[in-house]
């Protein structure tokens, strides 16, 4: 049985050395252009390129949840009226699936 927690930090609430460090970026971010220093900063070199999207990608989230509702519908066209040989008489495969009845044993 799990005993009731009693301190600590309440769920959700981000860790407080976190929170100053991501201020300090958040502050820092800002004084030297924002958005368009950084842009401008990423274009001044292929290596800095990389680096902005190597960090860009860890922005991504890896899992995203939700729900999904679609419909697909495929048009397949009908087959012609009359179904011509094959030229010279040629062999024709059938692939058509063979079903068995095989028990598995567990």
């Amino acid at each position: 049985m799990k005993k009731k927690k009693t301190g600590g930090r309440k769920r959700g609430v981000s860790n407080k050395l976190t929170r100053t460090a991501k201020e300090a970026f958040n502050y820092a971010f800002n004084q030297l252009g924002g958005a368009d220093g950084l842009a401008a900063w990423a274009a001044e070199s292929n290596e800095n390129k990389t680096v902005f999207f190597r960090l860009f990608s860890r922005l991504i989230p890896i899992d995203v949840m939700g729900d999904v509702n679609f419909t697909v519908t495929c048009a397949i066209p009908a087959p012609p009226n009359s179904i011509k040989p094959l030229p010279n008489s040629q062999p024709v495969i059938d692939v058509t699936p063979i079903t068995t009845n095989v028990e598995q044993k567990s």
